[in-house]
């Protein structure tokens, strides 16, 4: 018990030096979406770059990125791929958008938009699934983990608005625990469209960025202002937090335009991969920094993440084991059908001709049946 408690204070420490080290010039940003260990020491890293005005940055190299582990450069090569050229990379998006009472009209009509420009965008990508809530006391379920159809586009054209207090942390908790923890192959973004109006929550702001942290999952917010008493702040700290991004909406028509940028910043991401054999520590939690230098400045981002230790692979074993046991069978029965082939002349019921030297029965040695038809010409001499 006090083992988990200080790990969770490690973790919340971390982070919050985390965004207090978040460091860029102004003209840059680094954000680091998701840490895949399940091959640790490899890790593989999301990380998304872009100038001060959220435009993605592309064709960075090898030599753009630098890594580190509790403060200490790591050595190995960095391998990256541009995302948008990833095979078999796939991305769930769990979307969260606000349909309380005060989103009635244009600000609910904008965030349908926006959600249809995520939807036209996952046409494109067959690996892709979305996720749809609403959310005022909780997040309501449109559709869940689906890929692209024409008949999403009506289930967001029958969206409600309702009448419930807003509460965001809760709707978010609600979301997190649906979201499976082992499909760790696809890349997981939840985007939220909102005022930021929290009112009354039971959860609070520290139990839902654990909830998020244990998952690993960014959260990219697009905040707008509605009736003046917003609370924008909360949706700029889920970003900064968990390695998204917040996108403020100067008007509610900018809300589609918004989702556009976070399509973007996703999709022109890179994926970096890099050994980290230089640390020790599995089954402990470990900082990773990724700075970058381009010549548009330099960015640094901070994440913690758990290497988790790779379990002795006993059912490899095992079938390894069984394997060598097959193969060694399969020699056996073959060497003895050789033997007996090779041998049974002395030890069977075969013999040989000794003018034709062809196998034949031993009954067979006073008339073979093939010297009996042969021509006499063709005849061997007994040896």
């Amino acid at each position: 018990m006090k083992k988990t408690i200080m790990r969770l204070i490690i973790v919340a420490a971390g982070m919050f030096i985390a965004s207090l080290l978040h460091a860029d010039d102004g003209n840059l940003a680094v954000h680091i979406d998701q840490i895949i260990d399940r091959n640790f020491p490899v890790l593989e890293v999301f990380v998304s770059v872009t100038t001060k005005d959220q435009e993605p940055i592309l064709q960075l190299v090898e030599g753009n990125f630098s890594a580190f582990i509790d403060g200490k450069e790591m050595k190995s090569k960095i391998n990256i791929e541009q995302f948008v050229y990833a095979k078999n990379m796939g991305v769930s998006f769990y979307l969260l958008i606000d349909n309380g009472g005060v989103m009635y009209g244009e600000p609910m009509d904008f965030q349908k938009q926006a959600a249809k420009m995520l939807l036209e965008d996952i046409e494109e990508h067959p690996q892709d699934t979305i996720s749809l809530y609403t959310y005022t006391d909780e997040a309501v379920q449109i559709f869940e983990n689906e890929t692209y159809s024409d008949k999403l586009f009506d289930s967001i054209d029958e969206i409600e608005n309702t009448f419930s207090p807003p509460k965001l942390y809760d709707s978010v908790a609600n979301v997190v625990r649906k979201i499976n923890p082992e499909v760790a192959k696809k890349r997981k973004i939840i985007i939220i469209t909102s005022n930021g109006r929290d009112d009354g929550s039971q959860y609070t702001q520290e139990q839902v960025f654990e909830m998020i942290d244990k998952l690993n999952i960014p959260v990219y917010t697009i905040g707008f202002r509605v009736m003046g008493n917003e609370n924008l702040n909360l949706l700029e700290s889920l970003s900064n937090h968990t390695g998204g991004a917040y996108i403020f909406a100067r008007r509610q028509s900018l809300i589609p335009n918004n989702m556009k940028t976070i399509i973007e910043q996703v999709r022109n991401g890179y994926i970096l991969k890099f050994s980290v054999n230089e640390i020790t520590g599995a089954d402990d939690y470990h900082q990773l920094k990724i700075a970058v230098t381009h010549k548009e400045g330099d960015a640094s981002f901070y994440k913690n993440f758990f290497a988790k230790k790779t379990p002795f692979p006993y059912t490899l074993v095992i079938i390894v084991i069984l394997l060598v046991v097959i193969i060694a069978v399969a020699l056996a029965v073959i060497g003895i059908l050789f033997f007996t082939q090779r041998y049974r002349i002395e030890i069977g019921t075969i013999a040989r001709c000794k003018q034709c030297k062809r196998r034949i029965k031993k009954e067979w040695v006073e008339e073979c049946p093939f010297c009996k038809y042969l021509d006499s010409s063709k005849k061997k001499e007994p040896a």
